[in-house]
């Protein structure tokens, strides 16, 4: 298809843009990750001509390259990738940002971006969405135990109305939240 768009429609239109980033998606499930990540430079490219490079296609396009990077060359793509307006891509990338900070000791630099990020998720998927639980397990690993316990109790809360009392994130959530009772004496 993309050879076909390309043909048909040139380089930079975006028909041809999309089946670049089709074919890249589609790497990307099958876990083929070095042809993945050339075709997301060539979807990245084509939406940067076709649409522009802050544009949200082409920012979630470069959030795409970012997860399937090495560390070192993913970093500067999810910054990137945190500018865009699509807020359910800003939060996916502000999260990964807050994973490297949080992998390097610095707890104060990933809990502000594990907020970013958790403000980011419930503008783009709801309030009460199970992204959001997600958001607030990670940032209760970063803050103190009297911050975390309320964060862990809202994730509880989501999981067990959204995906219900015997769904993993469900059973995840209930035993951190357990844990850090228990590491606090709150028996």
């Amino acid at each position: 298809e993309l050879v076909r768009c390309k043909a048909a429609y040139g380089a930079s239109d975006p028909r041809t843009a999309q089946a670049a980033r089709d074919l890249a998606l589609f790497l990307v499930r099958q876990r083929v990750t070095a042809d993945a990540g050339r075709a997301l430079v060539e979807a990245i490219r084509m939406d940067e001509n076709a649409l522009g490079a802050s544009h949200a296609l082409t920012l979630g396009d470069v959030a795409e390259l970012a997860s399937v990077s090495p560390r070192e060359r993913a970093e500067p793509l999810w910054i990137r990738a945190s500018r865009t307006s699509d807020p359910l891509v800003a939060a996916r990338a502000l999260a990964a940002l807050g994973q490297f900070r949080e992998s390097a000791g610095n707890r104060p630099a990933a809990a502000k971006l594990y907020r970013d990020s958790l403000a980011k998720e419930e503008a783009g998927s709801g309030r009460d969405s199970p992204r959001v639980a997600v958001r607030l397990n990670a940032l209760a690993r970063v803050v103190e135990a009297e911050q975390a316990i309320p964060l862990l109790e809202r994730a509880l809360g989501i999981n067990r109305s959204k995906l219900g009392p015997r769904h993993l994130e469900t059973a995840t959530a209930a035993s951190n939240l357990a844990n850090l009772l228990l590491a606090t004496g709150k028996w």
